[in-house]
């Protein structure tokens, strides 16, 4: 049997904190409940050291004593990294970008549907390395490559290579944190020398395209080169409501 995937839920109201339980618990998964910022980091900093740590993350962005921005932050801070789902009473911009900017990878406003929180976490507890094939396998940081950027014709050109994995997603999100600030809206990625993408380079991706929607002003993103399997990848994980997909 299969173990059950165990996520830590951070919620200070108790009616969403419950039903979301629920909700995710009927869903297959395994919930620990905390009330507030500071007893999730505690819990998350726990079973990390137990070499047992949580494979998602459901948090509320306005949480007393440590908010869920902070909880990003200071999990970032100690090298620990769970995929996040922030729920949000208003998805401001402003949010959105410190979510990013913090790690976080997806996020519902509040009022929002307990079967979309059930599919919204599915995503981020696909296995976490996909291959070009579309098959699990282990991450290999030693095989993570470089990233190299380039602006041609008004568009950010961003080209990875090798590995996707933890360390070129933190690459990645530095590069892009920093190109957005000075403005840039126009960003396309080629995918041609990448041998494999992990669930948090997807899951940045994601944020990403998120994050540039809401800032809006019309920003345009585009992914190409891709596989057959990679782009069924990017499918599935609904990355072509915010790029345009290429071969």
């Amino acid at each position: 049997m299969s173990k059950k995937p165990r996520l830590l839920l951070a919620e200070d109201e108790e009616n969403i904190s419950f039903a979301a339980m629920l909700a995710l618990k009927s869903a297959g998964y395994q919930v620990d409940v905390a009330g507030d910022g500071g007893a999730a980091l505690e819990k998350a900093i726990k079973a990390n050291e137990a070499g047992n740590p949580y494979d998602a993350m459901v948090l509320d962005v306005h949480m007393p004593y440590v908010t869920g921005v902070e909880l990003l932050r200071s999990l970032k801070t100690r090298g620990i990294y769970i995929p996040a789902l922030a729920i949000t009473g208003f998805g401001s911009k402003e949010v959105v970008v410190e979510l990013f900017m913090n790690g976080c990878a997806d996020y519902l406003d509040k009022p929002f549907d307990m079967e979309e929180l059930v599919t919204r976490v599915g995503y981020l507890v696909e296995p976490r390395v996909q291959n070009a094939g579309g098959q699990p396998r282990e991450a290999n940081t030693k095989d993570a490559g470089p990233l190299t950027a380039r602006e041609t014709e008004g568009w950010q050109e961003v080209t990875p290579h090798g590995d996707m994995s933890m360390t070129t997603a933190d690459s990645l999100r530095a590069l892009l944190v920093e190109k957005v600030e000075k403005g840039c809206k126009r960003f396309r990625f080629d995918l041609g020398r990448v041998k494999s993408i992990d669930a948090m380079v997807l899951s940045l991706f994601f944020s990403f395209g998120r994050m540039m929607s809401e800032m809006g002003g019309k920003p345009s993103l585009e992914v190409v080169n891709l596989n057959e399997d990679m782009a069924l990848l990017f499918r599935k994980t609904r990355l072509d409501e915010h790029f345009v997909l290429k071969a």
